[in-house]
């Protein structure tokens, strides 16, 4: 699990205008890289990236756990 928010589903809900339709693309799992000393990019879990269809406004979500 991470700490993304939960799938909304095949019809989410724009939180800034509100309308109901997202463009939604999948993003694989991307390790960490690391300069030889720190990190400079954290990992980051595989996840969904959307975008609502009428405003634009993008968020990411969590995929679904089975």
């Amino acid at each position: 699990m991470s700490d993304l928010p939960p799938f909304s589903g095949d019809n989410p809900r724009c939180a800034k205008c509100g309308m109901r339709g997202a463009h939604t693309e999948w993003v694989p799992y991307r390790p960490p890289v690391y300069n030889g000393r720190a990190a400079e990019r954290k990992a980051q879990p595989e996840h969904l990236r959307r975008a609502c269809i009428r405003c634009g406004y993008r968020w990411q979500e969590d995929i679904v756990h089975s």
